[in-house]
């Protein structure tokens, strides 16, 4: 999937996704894009771009397997690997405080040029929250 970086609630999007697996049903995400939690910036990119292998974060793996019935983690390619492991539903405890665009600059330029633009993404911005009930 390489839209993912463009999905507003990028964890509300992953919870459904994992509930639509099967046990050991496995979803691959690539690139992943920008999140935010509790004001700490993490990025998850791929290997693809040179200029951010460094970017990866490997504590936000550890903030996704945190969720029961699954496991999570890096691909060689940079990007997420997710086996459902149990039949529990997912539940990723963080409120959704909405989303910034990176680098609006650069889009709007390239789509006032007529240009197709790449730089278009969205951060997702996350408050820890460990009393959050899904929504099913």
């Amino acid at each position: 999937m390489h839209v993912f970086q463009y999905v507003p609630d990028k964890l509300r999007a992953l919870e459904n996704m994992i509930n639509a697996l099967n046990v050991k049903g496995t979803l691959l995400l690539r690139p992943v894009g920008d999140f935010e939690i509790d004001s700490k910036q993490y990025h998850l990119r791929g290997y693809g771009d040179a200029n951010e292998v460094g970017d990866i974060s490997h504590d936000f793996i550890d903030i996704l397997n945190s969720c029961p019935g699954i496991n999570v983690r890096l691909t060689q390619e940079g990007g997420l690997m997710i086996v459902k492991t149990q039949n529990v539903p997912a539940n990723f405890p963080f409120d959704y405080l909405g989303n910034s665009m990176l680098d609006p600059n650069g889009t709007f330029s390239d789509i006032i040029r007529g240009k197709p633009s790449n730089k278009f993404e969205l951060r997702s911005h996350y408050r820890y929250n460990p009393n959050r009930k899904p929504k099913w």
